[in-house]
This record gives C-alpha cells, structure tokens and sequence, in this order.
C-alpha cells in the first residue's frame, strides 16, 4: 500500500460541507435513542459498558464484507467518497462536522457510531446513498447494514474561516489528528499491547464511538470510545480543541485532552500507555546507502522528553538494521512532566518533495495528568527500506503489572502543533549528521540553535561567546576524540562535532553544552549501531 497516498485519500472531497441529522436514521437492530444528560453520564454510561465487556470472553467482531469491497484495491477504494452535502451538523455555528467513513479495502473493522444531541443517543446508520462509488458499476454494495470503518470530523483550526478536515478514527485503535497549516502524518493509538513483543502484538480497537454535538459556537467537540480487544477492554473521552494558540508567528495547535478507563481481562505486563506511530525512512545522520534524491524522509526526525526534575532530552530517531528497543528513565521521580515525537526539519529544501509536504507533518507531544502511573519511555525503531511503513512507535511504559479485574485510570492531553515542544531558552539540536573519517571511525556533527520561536533578528553567538560554553560528550561502547565546539553562522547558532571510535557493535552516545557547569542546551542521545561489522 502507498501510505503516503492512503493518508492524502483520507481528506479528499472534505473542502464541501453539507447534511442535516435527517439524514441519518436509527437502526431497529442496535441500541435505541435513549435520554442522556450530561457529558459526565456518558463516560459513565461507557465506563460500565467496558466493565461488563471485561467480565465477559473477548468476542471478536465479525470482518465480513460483501465480495465488491472484499476485492477492493488501494485504488478502488479511493473512488468511495462520502458525499459532503450529506454530513452530520453542517449547519452549527461552532463548525464541527462528522463524515461516517466506508468499509472496504484493509479497512475491515465495523465501528458502530452514535450522535449525541440534546441528551439523546442516536445510533447512525449505513446507507449507500450517503456515499459516491466512483466508475464502479454495479456499486459493490446497494443495501443492508455493513457499518462503518471510522469517522472523520471536520472543524476550524484557526488558519483559515474554512472548515476542513482535522480528526481520524479509523482502524484498531489508531486516531490522526492536524493543527493549523499541517499535513496528515504521525498517528496516535487507545493503546499498545506488547508492542515488539516476541509474544506478538495485539490490537485492541475501538468498536464503537459516541460524538456530541457541540453547543452553539463551541470551541471544542466531545468524542466517547469504546476499546475492545483479547486482553483488556477501556472507556476514552476526548476533549478536543482547535485552534489553540502557540508561540508567536507559529501556526494555532490542536490540543486532545484523553480520560481513559481500562479493565484488564489478564494481567498486563507489557502495556504502552499514550502511543504515537510514525514513519523514518532515513535523515542526514545515518542513511544506510540510501538511494534516493531527497536529503531525508520521514513524518518525525525525533523523540522529545521533558523529565519531571526539567532535564529536556532529544533522540534523533534511526533506521536500524535490526528491530531496537530504547529506553529512557525519567529518574527517581519514575514520571516526566512529557514527551512526544517531533518533526523539527521545517525547510522544504531538506526534502524535496513536490508531493509528500513532509515540513509540513505535525509533531505531538503528550502531557501526562497526575495520576500518571511510574514507569518509563520506550522507543520501538523497526527496520524499514521504504516510506512506506510506519516503522516508529513511541509510548509510555508503566512499572507495575496492571492486574486482571483491576481498573486503572489515567489521563493525558495531546497537543498537534506544528512547533514542535522544547525547554524555553535551551539551546535546541536543529540538525545531526554522521559520516567516515576513513579509518573506520565516525565522526558526528551536531548543530544547536534557539528555538524558532526564540530567534529574533540579532541573536546570533559571536566569536567572543563560544569561551563560556563547554561541550560534555560521553558514550557507551565506544571512546570519543576531538570534541569540538565551534560558531555556525549559517544558524546563528553553535556546531558540535565530536569522532566515535567502536568498541563494541553499538555506542550510547550524550551530548549536552554547559555554561559555568549548568546545561545551556537540552541533552542529546543516539544509539550508534553496526560499528564493529
């Protein structure tokens, strides 16, 4: 499957608005409309649901579909196209719109979804005439309930008086989100379930959704979810604003806030908690006889963590030769105030590409809530030859085993934004690149600046500054030489380079530039690998 082009699908024919409830009608087979107050009596009414799930063998749902769309290819199941004068609440001031979304292709799973109005729940279902089937003659389906695959919602982000596409729910547990000026890129997920695990992960899915339609000019749209899966059932709410204001002269955010409610059906020992998915194919660090015109290619170039005592790290992502697993320990406190996978390289030169807009791609950062289980980051980095394949998965990682017929509750704010999260004036790592030196060495050069929105005009280092900063570089599996700090005045901003020499097949390397023994920038990290073979 083309990702790239599967992923610009999902937005193709939303620039229309349209469709009044009327069009939508319940369905005698599902649960009936019925009286609902607040949006607290949902989660709670979501919340018991889950639990009983729980109490209960997992059931998997029924993936069948009719023969049309079982042998739909990548290209025809592009030619399905909800019709946007049919979409649900087109007419309320505050702009939101939801668009059921087809079956068909790999997107088998069936997510009942229900609208919430005026305190009553109604069940929305299929009907063909909702959709266009482009060419396909006869259409591959013209009657009966097959469901839906997701839901897209529509909204203003705060560039532009156009409502536009901005939310995804759509297989297993994943969801994609956009801030203002981005493009579709990293994607989120309920939950990941031994992820690289040798035991195989598993893909609990959200099976059904529960959206309230916003009261008159709201800023924010409510969503309720159901999460089904082997092992362990949830209740999520999200709480979703856009256009969220960000550092001047940078594009409004998107800011999620997720309440989730889990019922282990085992005991879970491998469990990622507030899982973001994306996409390194390779960067200017290491690009693995990359042969390609582009300088580099990915939706996100780093990992960002901010520990709880402040320390703010950065780790270029890598396109190992062989699946690796990372992990960074917040420190005695056993939490970080977040982390988050970024996209820093902005410029469309570094790429380009006149059609993938990856400067565009937005970065996510997750902001715990307090009652933020201990535990760790783990970066999965999965071996990958294309662009093709999300190979990157980001997640939190708690301590304790959460138990079979225990609930856990947690929360945790996602903010999409185009400038990605950095500790306010540190100094940040803009750029890494490696290279031989031609006796079997590396040699590593890494450029730090001020934030983008920390450069105003003026504020390059001059030649007098570089004497009161001292570079620390250290590493594992390996010895470091020639440690130098210099001036780029291409950024305004300093070069660090440093050479590697292997002691082992791989180097933990830290990096950090000191003034009067405070960091004055965050910590970088990178795992060099391959360097005895």
């Amino acid at each position: 499957m083309m990702r790239r082009s599967f992923l610009a699908g999902l937005s193709a024919g939303v620039a229309a608005r349209g469709l009044t409830a009327a069009a939508f009608t319940a369905l005698p087979e599902r649960v009936q409309a019925r009286a609902t107050s607040a949006t607290a009596d949902l989660r709670t009414m979501v919340t018991a649901r889950a639990e009983a799930l729980s109490r209960a063998p997992f059931l998997a749902r029924s993936r069948s579909l009719p023969p049309g769309l079982e042998a739909l290819d990548y290209d025809g199941y592009r030619r399905i196209e909800f019709n946007n004068h049919r979409g649900l609440w087109r007419d309320n001031p505050s702009g939101f719109e939801m668009q059921p979304m087809h079956r068909g292709y790999i997107q088998t799973g069936d997510m009942v979804l229900n609208a919430v109005e005026d305190g009553v729940i109604r069940p929305l279902a299929y009907d063909p005439s909702l959709f266009s089937f482009f060419g396909m003659s006869p259409p591959p389906v013209t009657a009966g309930d097959i469901g839906f695959s997701g839901a897209r919602i529509l909204g203003h982000l705060g560039d532009t008086t156009v409502a536009r596409e901005f939310l995804v729910f759509q297989g297993a547990s994943y969801f994609r989100a956009l801030a203002a000026g981005s493009a579709y890129g990293l994607s989120a997920r309920g939950l990941a379930v031994r992820t690289a695990d040798p035991a195989g992960e598993e893909f609990p899915a959200f099976t059904e959704l529960w959206v309230e339609r916003p009261d008159y000019a709201a800023r924010e749209i409510i969503i309720h979810a159901l999460l089904d899966g082997p092992s362990v059932t949830g209740a999520y709410m999200f709480t979703v604003r856009t256009g969220i204001d960000a550092p001047e002269g940078a594009p409004k955010a998107t800011r999620m806030g997720v309440n989730v409610t889990l019922f282990p059906r085992v005991d879970l020992d491998h469990l990622g908690l507030a899982p973001l998915t994306s996409m390194y194919w390779y960067a200017p660090l290491e690009r693995r006889a990359v042969d390609d015109y582009r300088q580099r290619v990915h939706d996100s170039d780093g990992l960002s963590i901010c520990t709880e005592s402040g320390e703010w790290q950065w780790r270029p992502l890598a396109n190992p030769a062989r699946l690796q697993v990372s992990s960074f320990g917040p420190g005695a406190d056993g939490r970080v105030s977040g982390f988050g996978l970024s996209q820093r390289a902005r410029d469309w030169t570094m790429y380009q590409d006149m059609g993938a807009d990856y400067h565009l791609r937005p970065s996510c950062w997750v902001e715990p809530h307090a009652e933020w289980p201990q535990g760790r980051v783990e970066l999965i980095e999965i071996p990958t030859d294309s662009e093709y394949h999300d190979n990157i998965v980001a997640y939190w990682r708690p301590s304790a085993t959460l138990k079979a017929g225990v609930q856990a509750v947690f929360g945790y704010d996602l903010v999409w934004s185009q400038q990605p999260a950095s500790g306010l004036g540190l100094l940040q790592a803009v750029t890494s690149q490696s290279g031989s030196n031609g006796r079997g060495w590396r040699q590593i050069v890494v450029d730090f600046a001020r934030s983008a929105d920390e450069r105003p005009p003026g504020t390059a280092f001059a030649a007098g500054d570089i004497q009161a900063f001292a570079p620390e570089v250290t590493a594992r599996g390996a010895r470091v030489h020639a440690v130098a700090l210099g001036l780029n005045s291409g950024i305004g901003g300093l070069r660090l380079s440093f050479l590697v020499e292997p002691q082992d097949d791989l180097a933990e390397l830290s990096a950090v530039i000191r003034q009067h023994g405070r960091p004055v920038s965050e910590t970088w990290l990178y795992r060099l690998t391959g360097l005895s073979g």
